[in-house]
């Protein structure tokens, strides 16, 4: 017996980024989401869990990385069957390291 497996199609991920530290929780958009019991989100290399939530939506954190960087995000509602990719964007976030002036004054301006 053959089975035709429709694969899901990915439209959008709200936020499209994220820190590279991760734990970002993601909504994945898009059609042909079924709850398989087995669902993951593929950040470039690095799988992770995945929350089914309806047959168009789908959440999952960022893991961490190692570098900033656009990374495919994909998904898989079946064992090594994965959707198209959407554009993820991992970044560094900046760290401030002096500020001058220091102070001004209340009406701002400065």
């Amino acid at each position: 017996m053959y089975y035709y497996y429709k694969p899901p199609f990915l439209f959008d991920v709200e936020p499209a980024q994220g820190p590279v530290e991760g734990n970002t929780t993601v909504t994945v958009v898009g059609s042909d989401f079924n709850n398989t019991g087995n669902i993951t989100c593929k950040f470039g290399r690095h799988q992770v869990p995945a929350l089914y939530k309806s047959s168009s939506e789908i959440k999952c954190k960022s893991p961490p990385v190692t570098e900033p960087g656009l990374v495919d995000l994909t998904i898989s509602l079946y064992p090594g069957l994965y959707s198209s990719p959407v554009d993820y964007l991992y970044y560094k976030n900046p760290v401030v390291e002096s500020l001058a002036p220091t102070s001004g004054p209340e009406e701002g301006r400065t």
